[in-house]
């Protein structure tokens, strides 16, 4: 699924090699390190990888792993965005389509903050943001200082905002509506899919 962020600081992506880029096309022909000789911070970029089975790591790393993550999405609207300004009924609609995925409003700071807090305690791996360029900032913002989640959620960029700079560099294509109406039908596909252990 493209569009898909993992949230990495520039500290971060400091001790990532190429081998371990998501986007490297030869990313699976090149024989991976051992975990545990791993940095910390790029076991975690590992472990979270989507689709990963982390069954064969589990014992390596000391801290609780995701085993077998399925995606549970989560989206965060704006309705202050200037995408959002004529209202969010059409992504309402989608929302009534797939119920299971929780929607919250936020158009602060503090709101965005209470937002995630929320989705941390759902235990959802995926957020889209459907805001502008601002809205982005603040849940970086929240979720490099207060880190709510256990593991950092991937995240996507629905276009919203009124120029959406950072939305046409890494966000999804087409329209907000459109965008989140794929990402929706394909977090709950990946629902069904069945995941085999790495032995």
């Amino acid at each position: 699924m493209p569009g898909l962020l993992g949230l990495m600081t520039s500290r971060q992506t400091n001790h990532l090699p190429p081998d371990y880029l998501p986007h490297n096309p030869q990313l699976r022909q090149r024989p991976r390190k051992p975990l545990a000789k791993m940095s910390p911070l790029l076991q975690e970029a590992v472990l979270n990888e989507p689709g990963r089975s982390t069954t064969a790591y589990s014992s390596t790393v000391s801290r609780p792993v995701p085993v077998n993550p399925s995606m549970r999405l989560g989206v965060l609207n704006n309705p202050l965005s200037g995408g959002n300004r004529n209202g969010l009924d059409a992504i309402y609609k989608i929302q009534k389509e797939f119920p299971q995925i929780p929607h919250r409003e936020a158009r602060t700071p503090a709101e965005i903050s209470a937002a995630l807090s929320e989705f941390a305690k759902r235990e959802i791996n995926l957020v889209a943001i459907n805001g502008g360029d601002g809205t982005i900032q603040a849940v970086l913002t929240t979720l490099h200082r207060q880190s709510p989640f256990q593991f950092p959620p991937l995240l996507s960029v629905l276009r919203a905002g009124t120029t959406s700079m950072i939305a046409g560099d890494v966000g999804l294509r087409g329209s907000r509506v459109s965008s989140l109406r794929t990402l929706c039908a394909w977090t709950e596909a990946s629902h069904r899919s069945t995941h085999f252990p790495v032995i």
